[in-house]
């Protein structure tokens, strides 16, 4: 499981994705897309060294730059497959954005009230 921060002006939240997840978000865009529009480089499975801390960063980092790439997309950024899996809250718009990893976790180590995960947000809305 891979974490994403995501902001949209001052809030921010934590998705939390599979592989598998980003992997059929990107076949879907693919299927429901025009061939003249072209989706990021998706970043391929790895059979070997599966659970391996490096694969894990390299991947993290790969699946980071694809996630950027579609938000930074303005023909991919609005879709609603696209805002479904960024968890998008309602009326946030393209304008949300991926927070660098790095960042967030040295934000969270020191202030962890800075970063809700996404349940923490739904309990707090409902």
């Amino acid at each position: 499981e891979y974490e994403f921060v995501m902001q949209w002006g001052e809030r921010r939240w934590v998705v939390r994705r599979r592989y598998r997840e980003f992997s059929a978000l990107d076949t879907a865009l693919d299927e429901t897309l025009p061939e003249s529009v072209q989706l990021p480089p998706f970043p391929q499975k790895s059979t070997f060294g599966r659970m391996s801390p490096s694969l894990v960063r390299t991947r993290r980092m790969e699946l980071q730059r694809y996630l950027r790439a579609v938000l930074s997309d303005n023909d991919l950024s609005v879709l609603n497959q696209v805002r479904r899996f960024c968890k998008m809250p309602e009326g946030c718009n393209e304008a949300a954005v991926e927070v660098p990893w790095e960042q967030w976790k040295q934000q969270r180590e020191t202030d962890p009230s800075q970063t809700q995960t996404s349940s923490e947000n739904r309990t707090q809305q409902g």
